[in-house]
């Protein structure tokens, strides 16, 4: 994982407009009957039928994410802007 900024990146890259997304534990039986081996975030695309999937294999890349992503929600919007 790159290290936390605010540093300003360059601009120049495709904007995927998301309608929704969904976050599951993902086993790999059709049935879902055996123990679950990942966390998937499902990224349902405008336009696209076939949703972009983010696949977190390991306790490490999803603690990671949620770090980043605390990390980031606060700078935005730190703790005494709650909605």
């Amino acid at each position: 994982m790159s290290e936390l900024s605010r540093i300003p990146r360059n601009l120049n890259y495709a904007v995927l407009p998301i309608e929704g997304y969904e976050i599951a534990s993902w086993c790999p039986a059709p049935d879902g009957k055996e123990p679950a081996t990942m966390v998937v975030i499902e990224l349902r695309i405008k336009g696209n039928e076939m949703p972009l999937l983010l696949r977190l294999k390991s306790r490490r890349a999803a603690q990671e994410m949620l770090d980043g992503l605390t990390f980031h929600m606060n700078d935005v919007w730190p703790e005494g802007e709650r909605r």
